[in-house]
């Protein structure tokens, strides 16, 4: 009964049957039979998000395990080891269980375990930004899945690909590959799986501008997290919620999931959860021009990020510190951390991110008066996103080089620049940046006395 009702994704009743399961394997002094039960209930309280309980269990089980020579438990223990490290920011601790287990499985010919101890690397080294290497990884374990006809699981590796490939902004992709885990969730009805798909499909929208689905789609997936009872489910939706509401301009809510997110991922001693809103707690201040508020708020979360190696999640929160030390005024601090953060990037082959902090080398050495550096961090930072063919952001770039040009009294080539950057505007149909273009090109033509292309630029 405790199986049946983890499969259909509810640990607490779970829970319940194994411990009265582990009571009988007591009384009866079944090794075998405790052995498997406190596996049992280090799953369940890991879908709990009790982390650090569900270690204990998994300890107890693989001490238990070498007694009966079961390879096949000592695998299992080993891979569970590994995911409960992995929950709790321990990645090279993760690591070294499932490389264990996977030698395991391997050498007694157990192909499902094979597969989930693959799988298992993969959670490890997308957790430290290293991609590429988990999707190669998730792609061989969801090949032993369908050799063995286990679509269950093969949902897993589908859902872990399209984690992968929205870490990567291919988000079509990612997208494809969630939708399709979601459809085998909901075919065997596991509602724990289901909120993951829904968290990353939510998780897509966002960073597609598409808030409304963002919202709609994590608090469907917020709902079922808390009949499941699953605690860093109900964390991970109500952080993402909490950022989703700030585009909705509704910021005293946004802070108040925040908070209450937090106090869980504190409880349940979620450290890769706390990096995350102690980032998002910083985007808040900052939203609300509270600048100091945010700087320790960043702090904290790259702290965290640099503990657990989370390379990825390092790079976000020193790009958003320099944003704050730019207002602050300190540009040299903010220089620092944005060749800092620009060195990761190329360390992981983010390009975007790359452009992003270019550009950022653009805006301090402007603001420094340094006009010719700022110009070439520009123009390196359009030749990266034009390779990438995003137009938005090129035309926000050319506007803002448009400006050092404004600095140095080249008149001629600010205009050119921001007819170009309109261009990109009207193509993107970004109406907030055409009208600002349109304001800022009639304001050059009117200084330089070009009257009526002024005045048409302006009605």
């Amino acid at each position: 009964m405790g199986n049946v009702y983890l499969e259909l994704g509810q640990p607490q009743q779970a829970l319940e049957y194994y411990q009265s399961a582990l009571s009988l394997a007591h009384r009866a002094e079944d090794q075998e039979a405790l052995g498997w039960c406190l596996d049992n209930l280090g799953t369940a309280n890991s879908n709990l998000g009790e982390h650090k309980d569900a270690i204990s269990y998994h300890k107890k089980a693989l001490v238990i395990a070498p007694q009966s020579n079961d390879q096949t438990r000592i695998s299992k223990c080993l891979l569970h080891l590994g995911d409960e490290h992995l929950e709790l920011g321990n990645y090279k601790q993760a690591l070294a269980f499932f490389e264990e287990g996977l030698d395991i499985s391997r050498e007694i010919g157990v192909q499902d375990l094979e597969a989930r101890c693959i799988n298992g690397i993969g959670n490890a080294y997308v957790r430290q930004g290293q991609e590429r290497i988990s999707i190669e990884k998730y792609q061989q374990a969801r090949q032993i899945a369908q050799i063995t006809g286990e679509y269950s699981f093969e949902a897993v590796c589908l859902g872990n690909l399209g984690y992968a490939f929205l870490s990567l902004r291919d988000y079509t992709t990612a997208a494809e590959y969630l939708e399709q885990a979601l459809t085998i969730a909901r075919l065997f009805g596991n509602r724990y799986d289901e909120v993951r798909w829904l968290i990353g499909l939510g998780q897509v929208a966002d960073d597609r501008h598409e808030y409304d689905v963002a919202r709609d789609t994590l608090e469907q997936a917020l709902n079922l997290a808390f009949q499941t009872g699953d605690r860093q489910q109900q964390s991970q939706c109500l952080g993402l919620l909490g950022t989703i509401y700030r585009e909705f301009q509704d910021y005293q809510r946004g802070v108040t999931v925040l908070k209450e997110g937090l106090a869980i991922a504190q409880e349940i001693g979620d450290r890769p959860g706390l990096s995350i809103y102690w980032g998002h707690l910083g985007n808040l201040h900052y939203e609300h021009h509270d600048y100091i508020e945010a700087k320790e708020a960043y702090k904290q979360a790259l702290i965290i990020s640099r503990e657990l190696g989370e390379r990825q999640n390092e790079q976000l929160w020193l790009g958003n510190l320099n944003r704050v030390y730019r207002i602050l005024g300190d540009y040299q601090q903010a220089i620092t951390l944005v060749e800092e953060c620009l060195s990761i990037s190329k360390e992981r082959g983010d390009q975007v991110i790359q452009a992003h902090q270019l550009a950022s080398l653009g805006l301090l050495q402007g603001d420094l008066g340094n006009y010719r550096q700022a110009i070439a961090h520009f123009q390196s930072a359009l030749g990266v996103i034009r390779k990438l063919g995003d137009r938005w952001m090129e035309g926000m770039w050319l506007n803002n080089l448009s400006f050092v040009y404004a600095e140095l009294g080249n008149y001629q080539q600010e205009i050119a620049l921001q007819t170009e950057a309109l261009e990109a505007a009207k193509e993107v149909r970004d109406t907030a940046g055409e009208w600002n273009i349109l304001l800022s090109l009639g304001g050059m033509h009117f200084l330089e006395k070009n009257y009526e292309q002024a005045f048409a630029l302006y009605q």
